[in-house]
């Protein structure tokens, strides 16, 4: 009896120890720049219902070509459990989608001479870390500082019903239209 306790224990902080690891991996990246230029990109990671980590990626001011026979800034993942960086894909034009099954700590950006190599290039462009998502945090977001107004919802107005609807309408105005032209007539047809 005692060994099904210790199994059932290991199970469990086997079960949360893989939770944590994969939770890192949702979040936002700032990669900031690392030569000069001021290129810079953001990413997005969220796990998906199949267990795979969709990594949406946009960049601003990143110089083509790289270098004169350079062409390819490739995006790699620097995999939670410390294992060898994981190659995502290039970043083209400056945006770009991603997925990956390894939880990942941090990304980054290197000069690439081919489309896809099998480790990082030797010149580190862009990284960054993974950042929880604030507002998704179990607290919630942070509190506004006080002195900053929060919005206020405004009501939107009902739909006018009956004859307050034909007064809004201008049915009003042509009713009393028709009246006038037909009183115009009756006046004319009575001389």
């Amino acid at each position: 009896m005692r060994r099904i306790g210790v199994f059932v224990a290991f199970v469990v902080l086997g079960l949360f120890a893989l939770s944590g690891g994969a939770r890192g991996s949702e979040g936002t990246v700032e990669l900031n720049n690392h030569v000069a230029g001021s290129a810079r990109c953001w990413a997005s990671s969220v796990r998906m219902v199949d267990q795979t980590f969709q990594v949406l990626l946009s960049c601003r001011n990143i110089v083509y070509p790289a270098d004169t026979d350079v062409f390819n800034y490739g995006v790699w993942a620097s995999p939670a459990d410390g294992s060898s960086a994981e190659f995502l894909g290039t970043v083209g034009v400056g945006k770009a989608r991603f997925e990956t099954k390894k939880p990942f700590s941090s990304l980054f950006v290197t000069i690439e001479r081919s489309q896809k190599p099998s480790f990082p290039g030797s010149e580190l462009v862009m990284s960054g870390a993974v950042r929880p998502i604030e507002f998704l945090a179990p607290d919630g977001p942070e509190e506004p500082e006080l002195g900053t107004p929060a919005p206020t919802p405004v009501p939107t107005p009902k739909p006018a019903r009956g004859v307050s609807r034909l007064i809004a309408g201008g049915g009003l105005a042509i009713i009393a239209g028709v009246a006038g032209i037909g009183a115009l007539l009756w006046v004319i047809t009575r001389r």
